[in-house]
């Protein structure tokens, strides 16, 4: 028998300068030095939004288990003998309906396990305070499957450190402690992370983001670690996680950013890499089945005056400034894979777009906003030439679901090119578009 965890441990301990705390547990229960991986581990999941390009592809390529992506629907493509778990991103998807639409997955026997809030700490995400979070939580719990812990940007910060006490002070059940986790290519530095956190909690982890991250990159050259160091900490991370009985699951993070650079499963073009080869092979899942097609096409309609105004090809041509274009991640779309987005503050979508004097256009946008709002902005449509304000809207909706938005209007004499503005000043949380039309009456 190789006792290869006794020479992980000493590699680590080579590549590292920190104390070795990774063997302390009692009794070794967790690296005894004649210790076998068991032939039957599945922890190894993915991570992809079901909106996302080729994610069904991607996650046969990669020999998943188990995959997740954000959201709650139980997508038809995912491939064969492949479990899926849903998440409640946010406050806004724990609704009767929603909640109903999960227990009927978990009574036809295909959800066992529920993700909690995704980054609730953090203000592109979730964000969510303690007491939101705490006051929702009892709906999660109805569901009746072990549930994991709201998944925040550092799993012993202060906000999951208040929420995980005033948990237990009240009795609600967290059943595994979700964990994310972008450090550098230190092995031990990750496990001993971990460590922490399943014994400031004491309950099981599931890893459900990682990756090897250099967030002072700017571009993927200059991201410092190369690919064999993210590689050797990917075996190496992956073989401890393996062998500690309290890590039930993990999940890579497949991020193509300039921080992650090196830390992608997936080339642009979709080509698998190097490091999606390794992970591939990590505990691979031989019954799984092929990929299916999932890629949206956007309707083709001739009498559209905007361009991409569903967002499907990122956010060109729209202009502006704090936007962009996000996917099931971030929101649920209203149609297709992707909405536009101004962000937390102040922030801008506008479009210069072509028309004719004298002739009425019909103007459509829906719209929500992340968080409850008590009072919105005007959109604008202006004259190109010039700059001139020609339409005010009304208001826009307050409403946190889809809502479309209507506007008729007569283009004044002299006018061949309207802008038309989206534009929020400060103190306003992020607002979503989706399916933005203009055209001849």
């Amino acid at each position: 028998m190789k006792k290869y965890l006794s020479i992980l441990i000493f590699s680590l301990l080579i590549v590292s300068c920190e104390k070795n705390v990774i063997g302390d547990f009692e009794q070794s229960a967790y690296f005894g030095a004649d210790q076998e991986l068991p032939a039957d581990l599945s922890k190894k999941g993915v991570a992809y939004t079901n909106r996302g390009k080729n994610w069904s592809h991607k996650t046969s390529a990669l020999k998943a288990h188990w995959m997740y992506s954000w959201g709650r629907v139980l997508a038809e493509e995912v491939p064969e003998n492949v479990e899926f778990v849903p998440m409640f991103w946010g406050k806004g998807s724990v609704t009767d309906e929603n909640i109903a639409a999960t227990k009927q997955l978990v009574a036809d026997g295909k959800v066992k396990y529920v993700l909690g809030f995704n980054e609730p700490d953090g203000a592109e995400q979730a964000n969510m305070s303690v007491d939101e979070a705490i006051a929702l939580w009892p709906k999660l719990e109805e569901l009746g499957v072990p549930l994991g812990s709201p998944a925040t940007v550092g799993p012993t910060n202060a906000w999951m450190t208040e929420f995980m006490t005033r948990a237990d002070e009240l009795g609600l059940r967290i059943d595994f402690v979700t964990v994310h986790s972008y450090g550098g290519a230190n092995a031990l530095s990750f496990i001993n992370k971990l460590k922490e956190t399943h014994e400031a909690y004491n309950r099981p982890i599931w890893v459900t983001e990682f990756a090897v991250a250099d967030w002072n990159a700017t571009t993927p050259e200059n991201n410092r670690y190369t690919n064999a160091e993210v590689i050797r900490f990917m075996q190496e991370a992956t073989q401890a996680m393996n062998s500690i009985e309290w890590v039930i699951r993990y999940s890579w993070f497949d991020g193509q950013n300039a921080p992650l650079a090196t830390s992608g499963l997936f080339d642009a073009e979709g080509n698998i890499t190097a490091l999606g080869e390794v992970y591939a092979a990590i505990n691979a899942n031989e019954a799984i089945g092929p990929g299916q097609d999932t890629d949206y096409v956007p309707p083709v309609d001739l009498d559209e005056i905007m361009v991409n105004g569903g967002f499907e090809a990122g956010i060109a041509p729209w202009g502006g400034f704090k936007n962009g274009a996000v996917g099931t991640a971030t929101t649920e779309p209203l149609t297709g894979n992707f909405s536009g987005r101004i962000d937390n503050g102040d922030g801008a979508l506008n479009q210069v777009v072509p028309v004719e004097e004298g002739k009425t256009y019909i103007f459509k946008y829906n719209s929500k906003w992340r968080d409850a709002v008590t009072n919105g902005f005007t959109p604008v449509i202006r004259n190109n030439s010039g700059n001139a304000v020609l339409f005010t809207l009304n208001s826009v909706p307050l409403t946190t679901s889809w809502e479309e938005t209507v506007f008729e209007f007569t283009v004044p004499a002299g006018v061949s090119e309207l802008k038309i503005v989206f534009y929020k000043g400060q103190g306003f949380p992020p607002i979503f578009l989706d399916d933005v039309s203009l055209k001849l009456k």
